[in-house]
């Protein structure tokens, strides 16, 4: 266990929006978009971001699919599936609300620092063509 807490110094916010159905779990994985990117300094002792919040969002009415992430360790040519969320169908109006997801995380997740171009990256990608925001609330360690 570490002898000290790692408390985040400065807030981050990252945003990114996917349009476009990918329904393979292929290798070569085309419409997705990057959540976040881990920062551009080599991995160590306090070096990385701390994920607290994520939320999810359709704009518009939603089609019945799934939203997938994915993370990668070399700009996406290696993609690990990582997980889903289910999109239910909603018609957009005036009285309720579209499809919505919020993730918090206690600790927070840790997306580590990497040098070189290989950057520890999360993507997301829909199963059904349909526009998906994410909203990503993280500190840096």
């Amino acid at each position: 266990m570490a002898t000290s807490a790692q408390y985040t110094a400065t807030p981050g916010y990252s945003t990114a929006v996917v349009t476009t159905a990918e329904t393979s779990f292929t290798p070569a994985l085309t419409n997705l978009a990057t959540i976040l990117t881990g920062p551009s300094t080599a991995a160590g002792s306090g070096v990385g971001y701390r994920i607290y919040k994520a939320s999810f969002v359709v704009r518009g009415s939603s089609v019945a699919g799934a939203l997938r992430f994915f993370t990668s360790t070399d700009n996406g040519t290696t993609l690990n599936f990582i997980g889903d969320a289910s999109i239910i169908l909603s018609t957009s109006n005036t009285s309720n609300e579209v499809w919505k997801t919020d993730v918090q995380f206690l600790n927070g997740i840790v997306v580590p620092g990497a040098t070189g171009g290989n950057a520890f990256k999360i993507y997301m990608a829909v199963t059904t063509t349909q526009t998906v925001v994410s909203h990503i609330w993280y500190g840096a360690m």
